[in-house]
């Protein structure tokens, strides 16, 4: 399998929390890992956009990746790239009156 660059677009899901009071500064990206983008799909020319949610914990950890809207062809192995790569990925938490805390994440994965 060959590695070859992903645009990749983080996007915040709506982080806002059911407490009482203070905003929620979402996570930032400290460190992403490129997936591997199977040969096949390469091959086959493979190209779009797959939305995922991920949670990114206290730590800044990825945890729980689901693919929202996948490509729109199937079978190539790009859906399970995409998360092993993500589930690798770092972020500074996001915060919640200075502390951190766990949240919802969605992520934009381009293939170009």
């Amino acid at each position: 399998m060959k590695k070859t660059a992903l645009f990749l677009v983080l996007i915040a899901v709506a982080a806002t929390m059911m407490a009482d009071a203070g905003a929620v500064i979402a996570p930032r990206s400290i460190h992403r890992v490129e997936a591997t983008w199977p040969v096949e799909a390469r091959v086959k020319g493979v190209r779009g956009t797959m939305q995922l949610v991920a949670m990114i914990d206290e730590q800044g950890n990825v945890r729980d990746v689901s693919v929202v809207k996948g490509l729109p062809i199937r079978g190539f192995g790009l859906e399970k790239a995409t998360i092993d790569a993500v589930k690798a990925w770092k972020f500074a938490p996001a915060t919640k009156d200075g502390q951190p805390v766990p949240v919802p994440f969605r992520l934009t994965v381009t293939y170009r």
